[in-house]
């Protein structure tokens, strides 16, 4: 279905993929990379670059927002959209560690793409030519959830290094169910309705069944 809107579209080709914390975002947009690559040339984009550092957000009072809405630098990632969709390149964009909790001082380079395939928690409209949503029960996102804080931990570059299993695992429950639980339903499970394409997971990541919407919406596609 890509392929086929990419060969008759005006490029560079925009596919968001959203979801919550720990839905796999990464994994799809790695794996669909991967099999778009030998025909065109294709750059991965993680919204995450586009939060507001930490030293930002605690002057605003909202790390415990992080990852909502008003964490990002909106006006930043609707221009990095605007001047991908205009053809700017190169694009210089910002990084994030998750290893450092933070926005990095290196940059990732956008340079004439065919495809920019951009994911994380932040919803994007206005120049998407194609949007995913991956969608899994909460009880299983939250067990990915402490499973990644846990192999994060295992990291001795990690900020969360200095934590033992069992001081991290209640933290860790508290964060998913104050901050990220929170954020899924009152804003991310929104673009569940809005996207092309859901793709519904199971135990273990496990692909259960992908839901095709071929009603175009207003302000999401094209």
């Amino acid at each position: 279905m890509i392929e086929a809107e990419l060969r008759a579209s005006p490029r560079p080709y925009l596919v968001a993929i959203t979801g919550s914390v720990a839905a796999g975002k990464s994994t799809l947009a790695s794996t669909l990379a991967a099999a778009l690559r030998p025909r065109w040339k294709v750059d991965v984009v993680n919204t995450d670059g586009f939060l507001f550092p930490n030293a930002v957000l605690e002057a605003r009072d909202l790390m415990q927002r992080k990852g909502f809405p008003e964490s990002y630098d909106q006006a930043a990632l609707d221009r990095f959209v605007a001047e991908l969709k205009a053809g700017v390149a190169p694009l210089r964009v910002p990084l994030y560690s998750h290893v450092r909790y933070d926005v990095v001082e290196e940059v990732q380079l956008v340079d004439r793409a065919d495809v920019v395939i951009l994911e994380g928690l932040q919803s994007i409209r206005d120049g998407v030519d194609f949007s995913i949503y991956v969608d899994a029960p909460e009880r299983e996102l939250e067990t990915w959830f402490l499973a990644r804080l846990q192999t994060l931990r295992e990291d001795p570059r990690s900020f969360l290094h200095a934590y033992t299993e069992e001081e991290l695992l209640p933290l860790a429950k508290d964060v998913w169910r104050t901050i990220n639980l929170v954020n899924l339903r009152e804003h991310i499970a929104r673009d569940r309705e809005r996207a092309r394409v859901v793709v519904e997971k199971g135990a273990d990541h496990a692909v259960q069944r992908i839901a095709v919407n071929d009603r175009r919406r207003a302000g999401v596609d094209r």
